[in-house]
């Protein structure tokens, strides 16, 4: 049985870490985990940006809401003139 260390790694010894198939899956499964890891970076980024978007039109709302006056409905609020 090969030894086992507690990080997975066999060593440089190991005759297994030379070879190709080890060595490939290796060098795949980082690079999965890079494109996984830029994934999930740009994912929060945009929800920040867009969380941060929201606030600022919901600010903004706001802020026209306290600004404008209320408008009155044209034509007399709905009475009719005629008797």
């Amino acid at each position: 049985m090969l030894p086992h260390s507690p990080t997975g790694d066999l060593g440089p010894s190991s005759p297994s870490s030379t070879d190709p198939l080890i060595l490939y899956a290796k060098s795949l499964h980082d690079y999965t985990l890079r494109q996984w890891a830029e994934s999930r970076r740009l994912a929060e980024e945009k929800a920040r940006v867009m969380a941060a978007n929201k606030t600022d039109e919901s600010d903004a709302a706001s802020s026209q809401a306290k600004e404008a006056p209320a408008k009155k409905p044209i034509g007399g609020g709905g009475r009719s003139l005629s008797a």
